[in-house]
């Protein structure tokens, strides 16, 4: 766990998060690529979190985001630019830099079919336990749910 500050409260605009593609690996079907789009609301932050065994790569595809992982010193990621997620990596920042316009990030994941199979859409997002609660009020005052 990282030592340094968390920049998410529940009061923030929660984001969205929609399954946009999923697919079994021809050439390697023990292996499943999944993209999700994230939309941050003007304002808006996601809580702490990590993505399990996942290898993720995500893209800015509209506005700019804050992104801090592990002990790193967090970055803001524009139109086009990326980062990378190895699994198990703490992603303790995930916030749009704007309060007056929205964010859009096309994020893919790239886990074992069978742990996603058994474990469903949830297991890409998984909350640190000391935020979900807030993270579920967050979402259900949004009119978001939690992806299953």
């Amino acid at each position: 766990m990282s030592t340094k500050p968390i920049t998410w409260n529940k009061e923030r605009p929660a984001t969205q998060i929609i399954p946009t593609f999923r697919y079994i690996l021809k050439d390697n079907p023990t292996i499943t690529a999944v993209g999700l789009k994230v939309m941050f609301p003007p304002g808006a932050s996601s809580p702490p979190h990590r993505h399990g065994t996942a290898n993720v790569i995500a893209q800015v595809i509209e506005g700019s985001c804050t992104s801090g992982m592990n002990d790193d010193e967090p970055g803001i990621y524009g139109e086009g630019e990326h980062w990378y997620e190895a699994p198990g990596c703490y992603h303790r920042i995930s916030d749009n830099a704007s309060d007056t316009e929205r964010a859009v990030l096309l994020v893919t994941f790239v886990i074992e079919t069978k742990i996603l199979e058994e474990h469903g859409l949830g297991v890409l997002v998984q909350v640190e336990p000391e935020y979900l609660e807030g993270a579920i009020e967050q979402m259900a005052r949004c009119g978001f749910s939690i992806p299953q």
